[in-house]
């Protein structure tokens, strides 16, 4: 009788312990992967603003190509961190890569500058992913090996 109900109610009781347990779980499981999933988004909406930006970047340049044929263009020289420049590059790029199932491996050597320099960032940035998308572009299978270093000459 009474002992029996007693067991009943024990056992009740330590499944429910049990079940929140497994619901505690799963929800740290959840909430964990939902970390993971925002700094992926994270990640991935910095490189659509860098894309969208190189974008605009590409439409102006566009726009200027009369510029060009005139021989008009002017360079807008401005501080910059080249090796973060080529690292974005780079980010931005290995997606594509990556979609064509290929590597992409840039090596920066220790003589390019760490700190700010002068020059044309935009200009640059086009210069890179245009000759880094004609790899990807054009390179079938396996991957592609990018070494940056400076080139010791002056104009």
């Amino acid at each position: 009788g009474l002992d029996e109900e007693r067991q009943v109610r024990r056992e009740a009781h330590a499944e429910d312990r049990h079940e929140q347990a497994g619901y505690r779980l799963a929800g740290r499981r959840a909430s964990g992967a939902r970390a993971l999933r925002i700094d992926d988004e994270i990640q991935l909406l910095r490189m659509l603003r860098g894309s969208a930006e190189h974008l605009l970047h590409l439409v102006n340049d566009i726009l200027d190509f009369s510029k060009i044929e005139a021989g008009k263009l002017e360079l807008c020289t401005g501080p910059f961190k080249v090796r973060d420049m080529i690292e974005e590059v780079a980010a931005m790029m290995s997606i594509r890569a990556r979609e064509k199932g290929l590597s992409l491996d840039i090596a920066i050597t220790d003589e390019v500058p760490r700190g700010i320099v002068y020059g044309d960032p935009h200009r640059l940035m086009q210069i890179l992913i245009n000759l880094i998308g004609n790899a990807v572009k054009f390179t079938l299978k396996g991957g592609i090996y990018i070494k940056v270093e400076p080139s010791h000459r002056h104009p």
